[in-house]
């Protein structure tokens, strides 16, 4: 089973990874866009201030991505398949990750709120 440490490492060291896949797609897309977000590398997993801080940033910049792609009738570099294909993509590479992070908290035995768990699916309050 996971000790605190082991569980709090792995679900950083995931969420460290999206943020880099997130960032790794936006250089391919647009490099001004990307060039605005920091490093943020597997060590920095355990710091929930640079991981928020990213996460909210790289939001931006992914929206950003679809403004500027919508007006190019959908078309991004290093994407063949378009604006709605990366987009697609990004849901699909947070939510593998965001099901891994559940089932290492739950094997962890970290105990969610009824309230908190209601949380993960509140997308209006988003």
């Amino acid at each position: 089973m996971y000790s605190f440490h082991t569980w709090r490492t792995d679900v950083g060291q995931q969420l460290a990874h999206v943020y880099r896949v997130r960032r790794t797609k936006l250089e391919q897309g647009d490099k001004e866009l990307a060039k605005t977000l920091p490093e943020i590398t597997r060590e920095h997993g355990h710091d929930k201030t640079i991981l928020i801080d990213g996460f909210e940033r790289s939001g931006e910049a992914i929206a950003e991505l679809i403004r500027r792609s919508m007006a190019k009738e959908g078309k991004v570099k290093g994407f063949k398949r378009g604006i709605v294909a990366l987009t697609g993509y990004f849901i699909a590479h947070d939510a593998h990750h965001r099901g891994q992070i559940l089932l290492t908290l739950k094997q962890a035995k970290v105990k969610f709120s009824p309230n908190a768990r209601m949380a993960l699916w509140a997308w209006n309050q988003i």
